[in-house]
């Protein structure tokens, strides 16, 4: 517009772009994931977190998965749903619900998961059925895959909380649930 006179200076002369803030996405190291992995033997949601390791799932994607969304035979997680939380301010309370789609229409996939991960995922449900014979009524009649203690879906404050502790226990800093996702 300038060269063809049309205005007497550029409006774009001079301006100064913001520094790219974005910071890197933090994954673990070979040596974080083979202390994370050693710090997880005797952890009760070892195979979820396993899980979410090997499959690049977010949190919300996995804490809603039932054995239906899991093919032993062609080793794949169906994606279907995820798990919210719902803040309600005047109650102070924070109930998480289950929402049958995604964060996206991209979201909605099969992933494909390594043998080893089929074989802690078959484990994982017989050690459920055989806690689950063991607390009878008190155990709930949810189909989950990663359940909490007594077979309801477990919140992800709680999963957050044990995975803080558990990267605290093998030193390990600045990550996150979502960093499991990336590594």
């Amino acid at each position: 517009a300038v060269d063809l006179g049309m205005i007497v200076r550029n409006p774009c002369k001079g301006v100064e772009f913001p520094e790219d803030d974005t910071e890197e996405m933090r994954v673990l190291s070979k040596e974080e994931q083979q202390r994370f992995l050693e710090q997880l033997e005797g952890e009760y949601y070892r195979p979820m977190f396993l899980m979410y390791l090997y499959s690049g799932l977010r949190m919300g994607e996995g804490i809603p998965l039932t054995w239906e969304d899991i093919d032993f035979d062609k080793q794949k997680i169906r994606v279907c749903k995820k798990a919210i939380v719902c803040h309600d301010y005047n109650s102070h309370s924070a109930p998480q619900v289950v929402q049958n789609f995604c964060k996206t229409k991209s979201s909605q996939r099969s992933v494909k998961i390594p043998m080893g991960l089929v074989e802690v995922l078959k484990a994982h449900k017989t050690e459920l059925m055989k806690q689950a014979a063991q607390m009878g009524k008190e155990w709930s009649e949810s189909n989950f895959v990663f359940p909490n203690t007594r077979g309801n879906m477990v919140h992800n404050r709680n999963l957050q909380n044990s995975l803080s502790k558990i990267f605290a226990k093998c030193g390990i800093e600045g990550a996150t649930m979502h960093t499991l996702r990336h590594s």
